[in-house]
């Protein structure tokens, strides 16, 4: 499971396609569906209708993967952090309760506030 003292993804990318997604694809639901998909070298963050994953590496030898699933309904508070530039330095914290926060930085900028807005939508 992820360790919620540090968790923190860096450089995500928003991809189409994630490398990442045929590991979810026998947890999903019927009907649900993968809205945004981020990835960098070795982590991987896909948004769902029902659920966030996370997927990091676990070890360096044997390159183990994990993936958390966590429901909207356990995010307690987020928050999007800018940067001086238009296209990089995003950043958007997520308190999720009796867990602890996960930290995402991405590369650009453009799917951030569509990624807020469904934030926003699930935990209202």
């Amino acid at each position: 499971m992820l360790d919620f003292k540090n968790a923190f993804f860096l450089d995500l990318t928003l991809v189409h396609h994630s490398n990442f997604e045929h590991m979810v694809t026998p947890m999903l639901l019927e009907g649900e569906t993968v809205l945004f998909a981020y990835h960098s070298l070795h982590n991987g963050v896909l948004f769902t209708t029902h659920r966030i994953f996370l997927m990091s590496m676990v070890g360096f030898v044997d390159r183990r993967r994990d993936v958390t699933a966590l429901s909207y309904r356990r995010i307690s508070a987020f928050s999007l952090e800018t940067g001086k530039e238009r296209h990089k330095d995003s950043a958007i914290e997520i308190a999720f309760k009796g867990l602890g926060k996960v930290r995402m930085e991405f590369a650009e900028r453009e799917s951030v506030p569509a990624l807020c807005r469904l934030l926003s939508e699930k935990t209202m």
